[in-house]
Order: structure tokens, then C-alpha cells, then sequence
């Protein structure tokens, strides 16, 4: 792939998710959540959860760096990986406490973003 054409495929999805991101805010008057990892009311059980995978980050890029020294794709591995996850387990928090607000949509559009990202990193070559 030219990189004319990786700017278009990225320009492209960028588009898409601000226009989903707008149609929630806007149309569906969906608001966005912000939630922070040790934020009163929180469960021990999600506060564990993001906590082991910061330490699961913190180690997956000392050692895929030490891997793979030169590869930027491969470094950026955990980095994807720790969002998308992040965004994950805070949208699966807001479903299960707080579903009538349908703040999680926000969160899983962001954990879906960091996938399709990874995908479009490994795979567009």
C-alpha cells in the first residue's frame, strides 16, 4: 500500500468514527462518561482489572522492546492492546452499573477503534 493510500484508508476511518461519535452526542443525546481508575463508587473488581493491565502494559513494552528493538509496529502492540482493553472493561463496567445512560456505546466505540487500528497497523502492508 502507497502511502497516498494509507493517508486515504485513515482519513477515511477517522471520518467515520467522529461522525459516529457525533450522531450519539448529538442526535442520541448520548453522554460521554469519564471515569478515572480510582474514582469513588468504583468496584474493586474493575479497579483490580485496569490496575494488572497497567502492570501488564508497563511489562509488555519493556518486553517486546527488548524482542523486536526496530520494529515500530510491534512496539506499539501493548500500547493498542492496553486501550483497547481499557475501553473494553470500562464499557462493560457502565453496561452492568449505569445502562440506562448507554455511556458504554462511547467506551466500545473507542475499544473498537484501537482494534481496527492494531488491524490497519499489521495487516495494510
Amino acid at each position: 500500500m502507497s502511502f497516498e493510500q494509507t493517508l486515504l484508508v485513515f482519513l477515511t476511518f477517522v471520518a467515520i468514527v467522529f461522525s459516529i461519535d457525533f450522531y450519539l452526542v448529538k442526535v442520541l443525546k448520548i453522554k460521554r462518561t469519564k471515569k478515572k481508575t480510582f474514582d469513588k463508587g468504583r468496584e474493586k473488581l474493575f479497579i483490580i482489572s485496569e490496575v494488572s493491565l497497567m502492570i501488564g502494559f508497563i511489562i509488555g513494552i519493556f518486553v517486546i522492546v527488548a524482542i523486536f528493538p526496530l520494529s515500530t509496529g510491534v512496539a506499539s502492540l501493548p500500547l493498542l492492546l492496553f486501550f483497547a482493553l481499557l475501553f473494553l472493561i470500562r464499557g462493560i463496567e457502565e453496561f452492568i452499573y449505569n445502562k440506562e445512560a448507554k455511556g458504554y456505546y462511547h467506551d466500545w466505540i473507542g475499544s473498537f477503534c484501537f482494534v481496527c487500528t492494531f488491524t490497519f497497523l499489521f495487516f495494510a502492508r
